[in-house]
């Protein structure tokens, strides 16, 4: 197996059946390499980014209260199907989209926090801070 040093992302391939894809890479020459998976690693590869991004700002910063935040385009909010839960999506301008599932007891902790009528999540000492 060889190892590619990869300067940047480039592009993606999703096969026509939808069970893998291709990340696309270039390195710091502009020559192209690629890595093909199966599209059950989508799952572990989301899983593994924010660990990915959380230790590397440790490493980088020393900070722990240093969060990568991104601007809000849109958010979706949708019943779930078959389910006492809400479906939240929220989307970036350039087009990043999460969804996540709130039960009740998260949605009344939410509706709490924003409203002031519950308790913070966090304390004002570990309050984060946006990386600029």
């Amino acid at each position: 197996m060889s190892h590619i040093d990869a300067a940047a992302l480039s592009t993606f391939e999703v096969s026509s059946d939808g069970t893998r894809f291709q990340m696309n890479v270039r390195d710091g020459n502009g020559a192209s390499g690629s890595i093909s998976l199966p599209t059950q690693c989508l799952n572990e590869l989301m899983m593994t980014l924010p660990g990915i991004l959380r230790r590397a700002l440790w490493n980088q910063h020393r900070d722990t209260s240093l969060r990568l935040v991104f601007p809000l385009a849109k958010t979706k909010i949708e019943k779930a199907a078959g389910k006492n839960a809400l479906i939240v999506t929220s989307a970036t301008p350039d087009g990043f989209e999460v969804s996540f599932e709130y039960n009740q007891h998260q949605l009344d902790e939410l509706t709490g926090a924003i409203t002031g009528l519950g308790p913070l999540l966090t304390s004002p000492a570990e309050s984060a801070r946006r990386l600029d």
